[in-house]
């Protein structure tokens, strides 16, 4: 993402809001001119929202982003709080793999689903390859513990009607799925 703007204050800070070194991924804070002050007639969202922290203990956006800032102060994207899981020790994003494998060629279209009620990852992907030809292809773009075990195929993923990928009906066709094995 890049350094901040002028005047505004970026830090990356752990579960209790305490800043985080260089290259270590966390929440995503920030404070300065080009902040909100907070949510109108909206007190309790405010104080969840906007907090106070060290340094200065001026007030911080946690703005539900996670990344990493590295030496140099700029600033990386991650993911979202909602998009984030925890997997083999590592923090995975789900955006990430899903970019990783679009960046495939033949891959037309990739959602994740993270893990959930015992499943692992699974990522499923629009593309005329097989299951472990991405599974092999997405391993040369990613971390050992962020490639899904799992790959499924299909023509087309689902979308909702707004046009995005439709992850409910991807976990309901997986659960059908896993009911008729």
């Amino acid at each position: 993402m890049g350094r901040p703007l002028d005047g505004t204050a970026v830090l990356v800070v752990d579960g209790a809001g305490n800043p985080l070194p260089a290259g270590a991924t966390g929440e995503i804070v920030v404070a300065g001119p080009h902040v909100m002050a907070g949510y109108w007639r909206a007190p309790a969202a405010t104080a969840a929202t906007f907090r106070r922290h060290p340094p200065d203990e001026r007030v911080w956006l946690h703005t539900g982003d996670y990344g990493h800032l590295d030496a140099e102060g700029h600033l990386y994207f991650s993911g979202r709080r909602d998009d984030l899981f925890k997997r083999r020790g590592l923090r995975v994003s789900a955006l990430e793999i899903e970019a990783a494998a679009r960046d495939i060629p033949g891959v037309r279209e990739a959602a994740v689903l993270p893990p959930a009620g015992g499943r692992d990852v699974v990522l499923f992907a629009a593309t005329d390859l097989d299951g472990p030809r991405v599974l092999r292809e997405l391993a040369v773009r990613l971390e050992d513990g962020k490639v899904p075990p799992v790959c499924v195929v299909r023509d087309e993923l689902p979308l909702t009607p707004n046009g995005k990928t439709d992850k409910r009906q991807l976990a309901a066709l997986l659960s059908a799925a896993e009911q008729e094995d």
